[in-house]
């Protein structure tokens, strides 16, 4: 049987547009936003303690009982603020972030926010009904450059455009924050404006609906409005964690909805996007969106006044990576890759980290010393992710190293490069902790999975996997290295640094078998006799003139002693062209350190 989830995505790929998305306080929880009902209860608590008053357990039988009318919205807030203004500023504390609640990721938008406004930035959601009264999707689409049709008040309803031209419409049936006229009691929940009623009536009919984050159990009207929809052209999911209420079984019943059990409001909503761009373009991410956040991004970095958003955007985007890395199909509980398998299993990883690699080859090629934390806790994150059965869990790691390590390599930001890969967020199966330049390269690969690769375990493996990475990384890496030519050389270079890294650190100590000449990982560089030849004399010549400032030596490698950087250049040579030559005794001693699954 198929699983519903992928059913939902395959329809509402296939439907591009004709979906929308009924989100309740279920899909707002997760970032701390109170409910409508508790944040009557809480200003019903504010004029108990202003009349010396008791409310509970029960405040709003006590309010009831005390002043002889239901509470309502504009009943309390009149009696605790005197203007329009200050009733707004009392609302917002509700559902406005402070400083320190928003350093917690408290108040804004979730991953499931940011998952519909990929989906209506991408065209296949063109609606959202939504009983929150927060701003929490007016902001997700923000961050897409996205500005909405917004509909929280019956005149609103008016002035929009015909339902087929609307691009993204989002709908507040309940109202919104700054609007005193919220709607939150069962009185209030009764009924709706006519107008209101008619257009959300039309959405119920004539979208397919995806149902989240909402019990049904006190929205009256909203819930006749579902009621009466006989005639539907599309279908109905509903999204409930563990058994569904009887109220919702009934809804289900009568509207043949299919139920999708889900963790929560956040994976599920992750999941649904990522298998819908993977059935529309093969899983590659949306050109558009992705340019989009590189755009985001340089602009964050390029004022200090952003540092909150330029946080926001890259933890987000982390928490996002590891949800689709952990999704069962990538991982699946219990299950090896196999040679048929493999090709699949090694996109998926690609494709999970694409949008991250776009973002942290841009943020290494621009950003400055103060932004480096960024890239390396997320790089950590994603290396130090629960990895299960996973054969080759550093793999997406291994990406964005490269990735990061080739924007700072581009800007000739040095100092970003050895940061990168002598800090140590990869861990082995013992758990202890490896710098990345230890990592980040093809001998790592178990002997299994190289083979999977190569289809052979032969000394070329090394050349295969660079040129792998070679062509993967060019697309995310187009927005700060301009052109072919460009690309190679900083490619190139990054790799010949990180073999020298390599060399500093696992001849003094670092790997588990330090040895005086280490053999170093070889990138695609090795193999081209007259690219090799120039790129050593470049950096020989800048060792020689530059000494002891010299961009690695100055970072404190080799024990800040030129000397010893050139020592390691001259191997670097001669083992690029031992194995370039194909003699036998270099092949036969990078075959068993390859297939050894041990670092020298």
């Amino acid at each position: 049987m198929i699983d519903r989830l992928l059913s939902l995505a395959s329809t509402v790929q296939s439907n591009k547009g004709a979906y929308a998305v009924l989100a309740g306080s279920g899909v707002s929880r997760a970032a701390g936003i109170p409910t409508g009902y508790e944040v009557m209860l809480d200003l019903i608590r504010r004029i108990a303690r202003a009349e010396g008053a008791h409310c509970e357990p029960d405040p709003e039988a006590w309010f009831q009982a005390t002043y002889g009318v239901s509470p309502a919205y504009p009943t309390l807030l009149d009696a605790l603020a005197a203007s329009d203004v200050e009733r707004q500023q009392l609302l917002r504390g509700y559902f406005e972030p402070t400083d320190e609640e928003r350093g917690r990721g408290i108040k804004l938008p979730t991953y499931a926010h940011r998952a519909i406004a990929g989906l209506m930035a991408q065209g296949y959601v063109r609606v959202v009904v939504t009983t929150n009264f927060d701003r929490l999707f007016e902001q997700a689409l923000a961050e897409r450059g996205i500005t909405p049709t917004v509909v929280s008040t019956p005149d609103q309803v008016e002035g929009i455009q015909p339902l087929p031209h609307v691009r993204q419409l989002l709908i507040k049936v309940h109202g919104d924050y700054l609007d005193t006229r919220m709607k939150n009691t069962p009185e209030e929940l009764e009924g709706f404006d006519p107008r209101l009623e008619a257009l959300v009536q039309r959405v119920f009919e004539e979208f397919g609906l995806v149902i989240c984050g909402w019990s049904a159990e006190y929205d009256t009207a909203l819930r006749r409005s579902l009621e009466r929809c006989s005639a539907r052209w599309f279908g109905v999911y509903w999204a409930t964690r563990g058994k569904a209420t009887p109220t919702v079984s009934r809804l289900t019943e009568q509207c043949r909805a299919r139920l999708i059990t889900i963790k929560d409001a956040d994976s599920f909503f992750v999941q649904l996007l990522d298998k819908v761009v993977a059935l529309e373009q093969d899983g590659a991410e949306s050109p558009q969106s992705v340019e989009v956040d590189v755009a985001r991004i340089k602009k964050y970095l390029s004022d200090e006044r952003y540092r909150i958003e330029l946080a926001d955007l890259v933890r987000g985007e982390v928490k996002r990576t590891i949800l689709v890395l952990n999704d069962e199909r990538i991982s699946p509980d219990g299950e090896l890759p196999t040679r048929e398998s493999f090709p699949t299993k090694m996109g998926q990883y690609e494709r999970a980290v694409e949008r991250l690699l776009h973002l942290l080859g841009t943020g290494c090629f621009w950003g400055e010393a103060n932004h480096l934390p960024h890239w390396l806790d997320s790089i950590a994150a994603i290396a130090s992710r629960p990895q299960g059965l996973c054969p080759w869990p550093d793999y997406p790691a291994v990406l964005l190293c490269y990735a990061a390590g080739i924007g700072a390599v581009a800007a000739e930001r040095y100092e970003t490069l050895v940061s990168l890969m002598i800090s140590r967020p990869f861990k082995d199966v013992s758990g202890k902790e490896r710098p990345a330049a230890l990592v980040a390269h093809a001998d790592t690969i178990p002997g299994t999975w190289m083979e999977f690769v190569t289809e052979t375990r032969a000394t070329r493996d090394e050349k295969r996997f660079s040129l792998h990475l070679h062509k993967i990384l060019r697309s995310p890496l187009d927005a700060v290295v301009s052109g072919p030519r460009a690309y190679d050389a900083a490619f190139d270079l990054f790799e010949c640094l990180n073999a020298l890294i390599y060399y500093s650190l696992a001849s003094n100590g670092f790997s588990p078998h330090p040895v005086a000449d280490p053999l170093m990982p070889l990138g695609r560089f090795a193999w081209h006799d007259v690219d090799r030849a120039a790129l050593i004399s470049r950096l020989e010549r800048e060792i020689e003139e530059q000494r002891d400032e010299w961009c690695l030596v100055r970072c404190g490698l080799f024990h800040g002693d030129y000397a010893r950087a050139m020592h390691a250049l001259g191997e670097l040579r001669k083992q690029a062209e031992e194995l370039s030559s194909g003699r036998p005794g270099a092949a036969a001693g990078r075959h068993g350190r390859l297939t050894s699954g041990r670092i020298p």
